[in-house]
C-alpha cells in the first residue's frame, strides 16, 4: 500500500516527479501559482500579494514532472450543500 492510501488519503498515487530547490527562473510561476491563493483564499498567513524577488528569497522546493493529489472537500454550517 503507498503512503497516500495508508494516510487515508483517496484518489491515485502519486506519478513520475522529483522534488528540486527552486532556482531563480522558477520566482515568477511560484508567484503566478501562489498569489491567487494570497489574493482569493484564506489558507496562507500572507496579506499582500508577493513578487518574483520576494519569492527568489524564499527557501522553497518545487515539483517537476507529474504528480497526482488527493482532494479535499467539508460541509459546514458556512458551507451547506444542496444534496
Amino acid at each position: 500500500m503507498d503512503a497516500l492510501h495508508a494516510a487515508g488519503g483517496v484518489g491515485p498515487a502519486v506519478s513520475d516527479f522529483s522534488i528540486r530547490p527552486a532556482t531563480s527562473e522558477d520566482a515568477p510561476a511560484v508567484a503566478r501559482i501562489y498569489n491567487p491563493y494570497i489574493r482569493d483564499t484564506v489558507i496562507t498567513f500572507e496579506e499582500v500579494e508577493v513578487s518574483a524577488e520576494e519569492i527568489r528569497r524564499l527557501p522553497i522546493h518545487v515539483v517537476v514532472g507529474e504528480i497526482a493529489l488527493p482532494n479535499d472537500a467539508s460541509v459546514g454550517p458556512d458551507r451547506p450543500r444542496g444534496a
